[in-house]
């Protein structure tokens, strides 16, 4: 008999994140771990620091693109979905950290809504210098208090994969604003 598709998919993207992909990963482990069968996949764009070692440790399954294929967020995103066999995937940047209580409400609202193809929330912003915290935004994407239409739902976003396959997924070929 075929295994069941798991509810949920993780697909974390990153290119020389060594100071951050740790953290990125863990909050990624810890928001999924209460999903049974999740999948967690990091696609690495050819770093050249310490990102792979890194995640390596953790129990996800890690993915390095070769040199043959022309680097783009977008085409991170594509391998890691095509990887993947979940009704949802969340898609999130190697550079950030996600929230469990987020991907909860993000399931529910999804699973309340039939005809909302993707979610996406608040994204504070902190800024470093080394280990020092120098500023941060509190909400970069000046995200409403309730639900809205968005034309560019950010790099932290969990989508429907049927909505994904209907639309033909991300184009592997933009450089930037690929989720628009």
């Amino acid at each position: 008999a075929a295994a069941a598709v798991p509810l949920l998919a993780a697909v974390v993207i990153g290119r020389n994140e060594e100071p951050y992909i740790g953290r990125c990963l863990a909050s990624v482990v810890r928001a999924l771990a209460s999903f049974p069968g999740a999948e967690i996949v990091f696609v690495d764009s050819r770093s050249t620091d310490r990102t792979v070692e890194i995640a390596r440790s953790f129990p996800i399954r890690v993915v390095e693109l070769g040199t043959s294929v022309p680097l783009s967020p977008a085409l991170g995103r594509v391998v890691g979905e095509r990887l993947t066999r979940s009704e949802y995937v969340l898609f999130v940047d190697g550079d950030t950290e996600v929230d469990g209580a987020w991907v909860r409400a993000a399931l529910d609202y999804m699973a309340a809504h039939a005809n909302v193809g993707g979610v996406c929330g608040k994204l504070p912003e902190v800024y470093y210098d080394g280990d020092r915290v120098v500023g941060e935004h509190p909400d970069c994407f000046s995200t409403a208090a309730t639900p809205e239409a968005v034309e560019d739902p950010g790099g932290n976003a969990m989508y429907r994969r049927a909505s994904l396959e209907a639309a033909g997924s991300f184009n592997p070929f933009l450089t930037a604003y690929e989720e628009s």
